[in-house]
């Protein structure tokens, strides 16, 4: 189903949809996104109204558009909103919803989860930033078949609920679990038994036996937050074909390491590599960053040891975004291989020193920078 992004504003008694796009049916509705206030009473009126669909800006007639019953819509998001159990209730009217975003909503409980055994078709579920949500809540959710659950920042969580999730037998495709900060690495190895998943964001990955039994699974998308990874264990990872390989603040991670992952497939399909706050990288023994025949995102963000742009040298990858923010300690000598870049790859920059040296200055005129120092995501 294509993502669609929609704005919503309420007039009279139904709801104004304006598209961003048309290439969806039935569009998404974000609730949430124009900081409309969310309730029991907005839900309410929402389930039991007719939606007006149409693709002008903010529109004052309904003149171009056409109405549709809102249990058609298959995608609702209402993050951060205040409803309870008597709006979650008004949710089930939506009875084809197939994805359903209620993270940060802090009047819900664990058992109100119950109630999304009435939504059959439901395959995405995002319960993230919840401080109520526990093992008991996830118990509560055998009998879905989610392929995609998000419970990112959800203190309440211990490994108990990854185990259940693995003897649920859903068949979870992507699973982000990051920044939970009950679990530790031991969850990886009931996450392993999860064959059908290909798409996993952890944290506290620091054991090499738990890292082994996740490095059997086929991922393509592999992200470890905060974890303190010991030497040489991503090597288990070398045959494993990630089109999205992503590092954020896991300090033991070398050279060697990135080295091991990307250089044993001959044609390796990496897209996008991020290999950021990983402060034990130097630059000068991973080669194959640059020669990665897909690679069109790269980030080095707040590497603060890495010294060396070496692999730029016999460029091939097809680079359209590479992030040196807070690499400040690149030698000006390194800078003459930013010109092997493509003519529209973008280099995002902030808090080097070498940005007013002169080879820096002549490359402004060749390279296209930008100045942020928020990390590409």
């Amino acid at each position: 189903m294509t993502e669609l992004l929609c704005k919503v504003r309420c007039v009279s008694r139904h709801f104004w949809i304006v598209s961003r796009s048309n290439t969806a049916w039935p569009p998404d509705v974000n609730l949430t996104e124009q900081k409309l206030y969310v309730d029991d009473d907005v839900v309410n009126q929402f389930a039991g109204s007719k939606v007006c669909v149409c693709h002008s800006p903010w529109p004052t007639s309904s003149r171009g558009s056409f109405l549709f019953p809102a249990q058609l819509i298959q995608r609702l998001i209402i993050p951060g909103s205040l409803i309870s159990s008597s709006g979650l209730q008004s949710v089930l009217a939506c009875g084809g919803l197939r994805s359903l975003n209620i993270a940060d909503c802090s009047h819900l409980a664990d058992r109100d989860l119950q109630m999304l055994m009435a939504l059959p078709n439901l395959c995405t579920l995002d319960l993230s930033r919840n401080r109520w949500l526990t093992d008991d809540g996830i118990a509560n959710l055998k009998g879905l078949r989610l392929k995609k659950l998000k419970v990112v920042k959800c203190p309440g969580l211990t490994n108990k609920a990854i185990q259940m999730l693995a003897d649920f037998n859903m068949p979870l495709g992507a699973l982000d679990i990051s920044h939970c900060a009950k679990l530790t690495s031991a969850a990886l190895r009931f996450v392993a038994q999860m064959s059908l998943l290909r798409e996993l964001a952890a944290s506290h990955a620091d054991h090499k036996e738990d890292i082994v039994e996740l490095a059997k699974l086929n991922l393509f998308t592999l992200r470890f937050y905060k974890s303190e990874l010991p030497p040489g264990t991503l090597r288990h990872f070398a045959h494993t074909r990630l089109l999205n390989f992503e590092l954020y603040n896991c300090p033991n991670v070398t050279d060697a390491d990135i080295e091991a992952v990307l250089s044993s497939l001959e044609d390796h399909p990496a897209r996008r590599v991020v290999l950021s706050h990983c402060h034990s990288l130097a630059g000068a023994g991973m080669p194959t960053l640059g020669q990665l025949r897909h690679l069109e995102v790269l980030s080095l963000h707040h590497c603060v040891n890495l010294t060396e742009l070496q692999f730029l040298q016999h460029l091939r990858a097809p680079l359209k975004v590479l992030d040196l923010t807070n690499c400040e300690r690149i030698r000006a000598s390194d800078l003459e291989y930013l010109a092997q870049l493509p003519d529209d790859a973008r280099v995002v920059v902030a808090n080097v020193p070498w940005s007013t040296t002169p080879k820096y200055v002549a490359l402004r005129a060749r390279v296209r920078w930008t100045t942020t120092t928020a990390p590409v995501r």
